[in-house]
């Protein structure tokens, strides 16, 4: 090489290793387009992602590169409307969903709109629907819709309110060793105490869905029903007729603190049993004169009443906890009615037949009873024994309301 001459790396020529010699500007001209041909490829093999929903059902397609109409095709959403479509990381989000139709009911106006899936949140503002702070939403704001719905928007008051209750007295059961075993004397009547309670009550749509108690003031205690069960011997000069344990009751004279023997069933109320034998006996005995209002017995007995209500019928007996001491605190006897004293007050007089007025006849009552089961035009009799009861079930009756 000439002294002073310049070499130049560029086009001066490079011996290969095999001798041959190769350009230099070759070799990367053939790398590129082979990145070309494979980057091409695997982009078509890649396609593009869409993620649709209905707002029940997800499906994920790939289509090379494809159209958001073929992607609802393939997923098998047709025929749906795109509500919504956004891109995020190269992904194609759709959700789609038919025109329905909701029912927004508010102040007794009701108003019908179509809609595409959305929350009720986006419904209401969509329709210029703004709430007032008193106001709630069924369904809550957040619920996605997804189908026709009934939107309603309720208005939330508040009150105070003050009501006088009755108080349940209890039943204080002590042995008494000088009763004959399975005599049982009340020697105290039960009697309700009342109290004052006031309350906060939240009214929806001026219907009371909610109460919470602020105070309480007791008017009158109760008093307890106080009952002595005999634990002692039976002697054979007061030995007594052979007895269910439930039947040998002693109770207070009324206007006395002394006790008396009481025949269970029989007649202490004033009321007579006519009918009691009578019960699954067809024909019953029973006339009935609407003219005059007046029920005759088999027993040549008359009653006057004053009104009739056709009730449901069940019966209950003294084996059922709670069967002992009815609601008044008197205890449970055949002619005993356990009603619901916003229908028939208690103390009430009543004679009970048949719906037919033939086919049975419970007869003459006192309804002194309530149960939790017994609301409206229902009522319960009470029956000495769990056979009879059953015997009896429920029953479609008359119940006649007797004049004092």
């Amino acid at each position: 090489m000439a002294c002073g001459k310049k070499h130049n790396p560029i086009h001066m020529p490079q011996r290969a290793r095999g001798g041959s010699r190769v350009p230099l500007f070759v070799l990367p001209a053939a790398v590129i387009a082979a990145v070309v041909v494979i980057t091409a490829s695997a982009v078509q093999l890649a396609g593009h992602e869409y993620v649709l929903t209905d707002g029940t059902r997800y499906e994920t397609v790939r289509l090379y590169p494809g159209t958001v109409e073929q992607a609802c095709e393939k997923a098998g959403f047709g025929g749906l409307d795109v509500y919504e479509q956004r891109e995020s990381g190269g992904i194609t989000y759709l959700t789609l969903g038919g025109e329905m139709y909701a029912e927004i009911s508010r102040g007794g106006s009701v108003t019908d709109v179509s809609f595409l899936p959305c929350t009720v949140e986006q419904l209401l503002a969509e329709n210029g629907i703004e709430l007032a702070e008193n106001e709630i939403v069924t369904p809550a704001l957040y619920t996605y819709l997804t189908q026709d719905t009934a939107v309603s928007i309720s208005t939330v008051t508040s009150q105070t309110v003050t009501e006088t209750e009755e108080i349940d007295f209890a039943v204080v059961t002590q042995e008494n060793s000088t009763l004959e075993k399975g005599v049982r004397r009340i020697v105290r009547n039960g009697a309700k105490g009342l109290k004052q309670v006031t309350y906060s009550v939240v009214l929806q749509d001026g219907e009371e869905v909610e109460r919470n108690m602020v105070s309480e003031t007791v008017l009158k205690e109760p008093v307890d029903c106080i009952m002595e069960r005999g634990t002692g011997t039976e002697t054979q000069d007061r030995a007594r007729p052979q007895m269910d344990e439930n039947e040998g009751i002693i109770r207070p004279s009324q206007g006395s603190d002394s006790a008396q023997t009481v025949q269970t069933g029989g007649s202490s109320t004033g009321l007579s049993t006519a009918g009691r034998d009578d019960v699954w006996s067809a024909p019953t005995g029973v006339a009935v004169n609407s003219s005059t209002r007046q029920i005759t017995t088999a027993d040549g007995m008359t009653y006057s009443y004053t009104d009739v209500l056709s009730v449901r019928a069940t019966a209950y007996h003294r084996i059922e906890e709670g069967g002992l001491i009815t609601a008044s605190g008197t205890i449970t006897q055949y002619g005993t009615v356990a009603v619901d004293p916003r229908v028939i007050p208690l103390g009430t007089r009543v004679f009970v037949v048949a719906e037919d007025g033939t086919s049975w006849s419970y007869g003459p009552g006192l309804a002194e009873d309530t149960g939790g089961l017994i609301k409206g035009n229902r009522i319960d009799l009470f029956f000495m024994t769990g056979d009879e009861a059953e015997n009896f079930g429920v029953r479609n009756a008359k119940i006649y309301i007797l004049s004092d």
